[in-house]
């Protein structure tokens, strides 16, 4: 059964939960993306190390602060700068 550990707000105002499972035989962890809509996704799966998930964690904070500084390819500065200001 997964417990929730810790809750991290990201740069774009999403959840990230880190989430444990000591009820198996292997001790797990997971990473899930809360998004502000509800919609929750998984962002790294079922590993035995809690320091994986960490790094997924950082990867994803690197990736949205990318994206509001409009570092994105995807994404159009001017976009970015009226996402920030609805922060």
């Amino acid at each position: 059964m997964w417990k929730t550990v810790v809750i991290h707000k990201l740069p774009m105002g999403d959840k990230f939960i880190v989430q444990h499972d000591a009820s198996s035989r292997y001790k797990r962890w997971r990473g899930l993306i809360q998004k502000k809509n509800g919609d929750t996704r998984i962002s790294c799966n079922a590993t035995q190390f809690k320091r994986q998930v960490e790094e997924y964690f950082k990867t994803t904070c690197m990736v949205q602060d990318d994206c509001l500084e409009g570092l994105n390819p995807y994404v159009t500065k001017e976009y970015a700068c009226n996402y920030k200001a609805q922060l």
